[in-house]
């Protein structure tokens, strides 16, 4: 059996968080986004201030918006609880996520997003515009 690939191929998700600043949701759609990873927590107390704003925005331009928890050293199963307080999960809605391989940007050795290597949906959006 033969595989024909396209001439382009683009992944069509981006990571998000408050450190992104005001993000046009539009414009990402029109990039050819089809899903957000969007920060909602982080440790045991950390909630995104952006992270309402960005699913609503995601979900209102017709992006698939999956809520990530950023994983860091303090109790695992505290974490949990504390993102699903946070996250609001409905029926239906997609399953969640998390980062970081239980560390923290602020420990040496750090690993960056598995999911784009980058936390900036500029600088990926380009990857699918350039292939059109």
């Amino acid at each position: 059996m033969t595989v024909v690939l396209p001439a382009v191929v683009c992944d069509g998700v981006v990571d998000v968080s408050h450190h992104n600043g005001a993000i046009d949701w539009p414009a990402v759609a029109g990039a050819r986004i089809a899903l957000a990873f969007i920060k909602a927590t982080q440790g045991v107390g950390f909630i995104d201030p952006a992270f309402e704003r960005n699913r609503d925005a995601a979900v209102t331009a017709g992006i698939l918006a999956v809520p990530y928890h950023f994983l860091d050293t303090s109790d695992p199963d505290r974490q949990a609880e504390h993102f699903l307080a946070v996250a609001d999960l409905s029926p239906g809605q997609p399953r969640p996520s998390s980062r970081s391989a239980g560390r923290s940007p602020s420990v040496p050795g750090a690993i960056p997003s598995p999911i784009t290597g980058s936390h900036s949906w500029e600088r990926q959006a380009p990857i699918c515009r350039a292939g059109r």
